[in-house]
């Protein structure tokens, strides 16, 4: 949802020589972007400090368009948090504090820096350039290619999001603070195959399949050979494998 409202915002946004430039527009957009989801603030960070800076009228920019549609959108949320949740609270101060302050974030793995320049944007660039050059080519039919982007998507999504009974490793983060707090993921990479051994004891509650990383393969290739476990598909992940990531992605079908 960010996204889209930062693309609308951009829309607003005034560069040099736009026609439909609009501070109030555009900031109220920002500002409800960041408070849906408040690492919005990266991208438009430098956009709002370069509009400040070129704007000629700062005093005004600033009191007659910044602040009340900053204070007026964290009031909005304030109020609408407060009646959902029965208490006062910042949603946005607690952001800050779980993912920034405690770091809670980093029990779902951590990537380095170069990540977002060799993976991250290359793979997102590249599922949009299609996209990106066709509406480039027919501005004027903008909306088009919008509306056979949005049904593409809903068609892969719905065929992706079939119902499919699947467990996962569960990782949930600790919010009481407790230092001995050890998450699922955490115990099975400890030990593996008696992991695999206790919660599935017997031929009645095995799997049918089972996915996992190609750096997990040797480990617990006893429990796979043990309950005839037959790799029949494998997927390409990352030029970049590190820790429990490998390149590749196993798929095991159990043969009976």
């Amino acid at each position: 949802m960010e996204t889209v409202l930062t693309t609308v915002a951009l829309y607003y946004y005034p560069f040099q020589g736009s026609k439909a430039q609009n501070s109030s527009k555009y900031l109220a957009l920002v500002a409800l972007a960041v408070v849906m989801r408040p690492t919005a603030v990266i991208v438009w960070l430098p956009l709002v400090s370069y509009h400040f800076w070129q704007e000629d009228t700062k005093l005004n920019l600033v009191l007659h368009h910044a602040m009340p549609v900053g204070l007026l959108t964290l009031g909005i949320s304030t109020l609408v948090d407060r009646v959902f949740s029965g208490k006062w609270i910042l949603v946005q101060l607690n952001f800050l504090k779980i993912n920034v302050l405690q770091n809670v974030a980093v029990l779902y793995g951590s990537h380095p820096w170069y990540w977002y320049l060799t993976q991250g944007f290359p793979v997102v660039l590249g599922t949009h350039l299609p996209f990106f050059i066709h509406g480039s080519m027919l501005a004027p039919k903008r909306y088009r290619i919008l509306l056979a982007a949005v049904i593409w998507t809903v068609l892969v999504y719905s065929h992706v999001h079939c119902p499919i009974t699947m467990q996962f490793l569960q990782c949930p983060p600790d919010l009481t603070g407790n230092k001995s707090y050890i998450d699922e993921a955490e115990i099975f990479f400890s030990d593996p195959v008696r992991w695999l051994e206790a919660h599935f004891p017997n031929q009645t509650v095995l799997s049918t399949h089972l996915v996992f990383f190609e750096v997990l393969e040797k480990e617990i290739s006893p429990f796979l050979e043990r309950n005839s476990y037959v790799k029949t598909s494998e997927f390409f992940h990352t030029h970049v494998p590190e820790g429990r990531v490998g390149r590749n992605i196993f798929l095991y079908e159990r043969q009976t």
